[in-house]
């Protein structure tokens, strides 16, 4: 059965840009011992902590209500801007791995979702 065309007009004008790929900061700190399976089954969040006394641009990263860890802060300020700016920023969940050293744990994407809207 085909889409309506509506339908194929958005997805045509979705784009995505890859803005961070890799593991998560500071899980030791704030995941409880044996988190990783319930972090499997949940879909990642972004908030803004701007107040952070360690990194002004810091973004934290949560699983349902839980905060997890950080966007890594190598990369905090550019995501931070695009967040600022009001794009359509979201986390991808890649890999939870148990067995893993703490800084390996959480390994997930970034993404800017893009609609070009025409006129």
């Amino acid at each position: 059965m085909a889409q309506p065309n509506h339908i194929n007009n958005l997805v045509d004008n979705v784009s995505k840009e890859l803005l961070f790929e890799g593991f998560l900061s500071g899980f030791r700190h704030y995941a409880l011992d044996d988190q990783e399976w319930e972090i499997m089954r949940q879909n990642l969040k972004l908030i803004r902590h701007a107040t952070n006394p360690h990194d002004e641009n810091a973004i934290a990263v949560f699983a349902n209500s839980m905060m997890i860890g950080y966007v890594p802060k190598t990369h905090s300020e550019v995501i931070a801007n695009y967040i600022d700016k009001g794009e359509n920023i979201i986390p991808e969940l890649i890999d939870v791995n148990p067995e893993a050293t703490s800084q390996e744990k959480v390994y997930f994407r970034i993404w800017n979702y893009k609609v070009k809207l025409s006129s």
